[in-house]
């Protein structure tokens, strides 16, 4: 889609997902006066850096390394359950 940044729009009340969308990458660079219609709270706009900069892939590059290795971690673990569950 040759997209060159991201861009979100997040509950300012949503400190979970703020943290999330900032652990990738995303920054905050203002606000949406009562975008949310079922209770007029506002957004917070947040963008990344460009997708393609060398800065934002290493991220991405990291924050996969580091899923794969929580993962394969925990499948580890599991086996070890299972086999001395199964003993």
């Amino acid at each position: 889609m040759q997209a060159s940044t991201l861009t979100l729009e997040v509950r300012v009340s949503n400190m979970v997902a703020q943290n999330l969308y900032l652990k990738y990458g995303f920054q905050p660079v203002g606000t949406r006066k009562r975008y949310y219609t079922d209770n007029n709270e506002d957004a917070l706009i947040m963008f990344t850096d460009p997708i393609q900069s060398l800065g934002y892939q290493t991220l991405l590059k990291e924050l996969r390394q580091q899923l794969f290795h929580r993962l394969r971690d925990q499948v580890h673990q599991a086996g070890i359950t299972a086999h001395v569950s199964s003993c």
